[in-house]
């Protein structure tokens, strides 16, 4: 199973998302996105809900598949 910031990246690109687009929203540098979602960065608390929000998922539907 993939890790929760895995599973955003497939989100992201499922959405053709580009990379600088959700940094801007994230308001975060390019660097730090791409360091969480390699999963060599752990997002923040703040930042794990802006994420489910963006792609319109809760966390417990994550945790459920």
């Amino acid at each position: 199973m993939e890790t929760f910031v895995e599973y955003i990246r497939v989100l992201r690109e499922e959405h053709e998302m580009p990379l600088m687009k959700l940094v801007a929203f994230l308001d975060i540098d390019q660097s730090t996105l791409s360091k969480i979602e390699r999963n060599e960065r752990h997002p923040v608390k703040d930042m794990v809900s802006k994420l489910s929000e963006t792609f319109q998922l809760g966390l417990r539907s994550y945790l459920l598949r």
